[in-house]
């Protein structure tokens, strides 16, 4: 599936934003008896997660980045949905284990989390199994969209050099193991989640501003995607980023767990005031 999704993905034209490129990969010869990919190389280049946790991102650059990674992200949702992708949505229908694995990892994990914040979640267990239930009835009942499946800053691959004012910069979008059709709001969240916790765990101001700039970048969208985006920015923040290692102390992990807890339970009563306040506000008519 990652193999058809990034040849396909020849005939996504690259956005270029503010001289920032954003694009997949090319893709050279596939072996399939050992299942090895080749792909183009992005000289001296990290994941974007540790750009900005080892470089000073200025607010100007911050909006140039997330601008553009949201233009793309609109760009490929489009492209994945057009009718002269209905031959690669018919394969990726079949890619079932990773449409699986994405609620799995999700929303299981959401509710067993509250066993480990009781005081934090247990009042809200109603709210958060509704939330799994009516998630799993829609992956039941409806095909979806095509999605790259794990949208973060870790798969995105940037240059590891100051980024420049005036030349272009190029960005690829790579790891599309869980390419698949399902719930777009997935992508939206998990990114948008991602950029948040720069703020939320590490105190880096760029992280409210990269959301709010890919939010612009990506667009006007419908409110109950809005609404289902930001309630699984809630449950990212809930199933990851209480678990990663050396992301925060236990303080800050309960601050991120309250934070969470109130994305889902907001998105989940379609509190729409609660969100012009956050930097997803573009998204609920601000």
């Amino acid at each position: 599936f990652e193999n058809r999704i990034l040849t396909a993905c020849q005939n996504l034209s690259p956005t270029t934003e503010s001289n920032i490129i954003v694009q997949t990969p090319k893709i050279y010869p596939f072996n399939q008896v050992r299942n090895t990919q080749i792909y183009s190389d992005l000289a001296l280049s990290i994941d974007m997660k540790t750009y900005c946790l080892n470089h000073s991102v200025s607010h100007e650059e911050a909006t140039r980045l997330g601008f553009a990674i949201g233009r793309w992200a609109k760009s490929f949702h489009l492209w994945g949905a057009a009718p002269d992708q209905s031959k690669l949505r018919a394969k990726m229908k079949q890619s079932t284990e990773m449409r699986a694995l994405k609620y799995q990892i999700n929303y299981p994990t959401m509710i067993a989390t509250i066993e480990n914040f009781p005081d934090l979640l247990e009042e809200r267990r109603g709210v958060l199994e509704a939330v799994a239930k009516d998630v799993k009835e829609t992956l039941d009942t409806k095909e979806g969209t095509l999605i790259h499946g794990d949208f973060w800053t870790g798969n995105v691959v940037m240059p590891d050099v100051p980024i420049p004012a005036e030349d272009p910069m190029r960005l690829y979008i790579v790891d599309w193991e869980l390419v698949q059709l399902s719930i777009l709001a997935f992508d939206l969240g998990q990114m948008t989640a991602e950029l948040y916790e720069l703020k939320l765990f590490k105190d880096i101001e760029a992280g409210e501003s990269l959301v709010k700039s890919f939010v612009d970048g990506y667009g006007p969208i419908d409110i109950e995607t809005a609404f289902t985006a930001v309630i699984f920015v809630g449950n990212h923040l809930l199933c990851w980023g209480t678990r990663v290692p050396g992301w925060g102390s236990e303080g800050r992990i309960r601050e991120v767990v309250k934070v969470g807890r109130d994305f889902v339970v907001k998105g989940w009563e379609k509190d729409a005031e609660f969100f012009r306040q956050t930097p997803w506000a573009k998204w609920f008519g601000v």
